[in-house]
């Protein structure tokens, strides 16, 4: 169970610290080991946004 937590949490810190670029779904929902798909609904459902 930590293990997706883990990744989620490495893929927040990209965002963040790449604000100023372009993301890439992909990228970094790879980052968290998910699929875009995957991370798209993980993400939406603990930040409350899309």
């Amino acid at each position: 169970m930590q293990g997706w937590i883990d990744g989620f949490q490495r893929s927040i810190e990209y965002i963040e610290q790449n604000l100023t670029e372009t993301l890439d779904i992909e990228e970094i929902a790879a980052r968290a080991a998910l699929s875009s798909f995957y991370y798209q609904r993980i993400f939406g459902a603990l930040c409350g946004m899309t």
